[in-house]
């Protein structure tokens, strides 16, 4: 969940023609502390090394999902497709494969 306590607001006035009054946008911003507005880092990954996975894998999740499997993976040092695939082998060793 958002902490709103955490957002700032800016207002952006868009230039106005023929004299008209100024439009006023507000837009809120999140404090830049390398924290997203979901509340968890956002890692660079330019920095991180090449996995040579080529297929695009892409889902929606729920945001506990999101928070849960991105905190793992910082704590962890890994990937977030690399907490998968533990999680995937784990599931496999219990059912079986």
């Amino acid at each position: 969940m958002i902490d709103t306590a955490k957002l700032a607001e800016t207002i952006l006035e868009l230039p106005s023609t023929s004299g008209e009054v100024p439009i006023k946008c507000y837009t809120p911003l999140a404090k830049a502390n390398n924290e997203t507005t979901t509340g968890h880092l956002k890692r660079d990954g330019r920095t991180a090394q090449k996995t040579h996975r080529t297929l695009a894998f892409a889902t929606r999740v729920t945001p506990i999902f999101d928070h849960d499997i991105r905190a793992i993976a910082e704590n962890e040092g890994l990937k977030l497709v690399e907490v998968l695939e533990k999680a995937i082998e784990v599931y496999k060793e219990k059912q079986g494969y």
